[in-house]
């Protein structure tokens, strides 16, 4: 059972940087599109109004994901898989 846990640990470690990198990248898609939204008349205007709206919604739900993110690890952490609640380690 260390094993399967250790392993269990392991691949959600691994998903957490992927939540992390998409994230990062999500907050970097709006701060390029909060820039060709800020760009002025070289931009179209409906291309600007795009990008301003993406930028905003984009900025909400990268911190979204974040705390959610983190407050899911947070439950997982210490707390026995799902169907594993009544079981033992050999020998106990």
């Amino acid at each position: 059972m260390k094993r399967v846990q250790r392993l269990q640990d392991e691949a959600r470690a691994i998903a957490m940087a992927q939540v992390q990198e998409f994230e990062t990248a999500l907050a970097q898609l709006a701060a390029d599109a909060r820039e060709l939204a800020d760009a002025g008349e070289m931009v179209p205007a409906g291309v600007r109004e795009l990008c301003r709206s993406f930028a905003e919604d984009a900025d909400v739900r990268a911190k979204s994901l974040g705390a959610l993110a983190i407050r899911t690890a947070a439950r997982q952490v210490g707390s026995p898989a799902k169907g594993e609640e009544g079981l033992s380690p050999p020998g106990a």
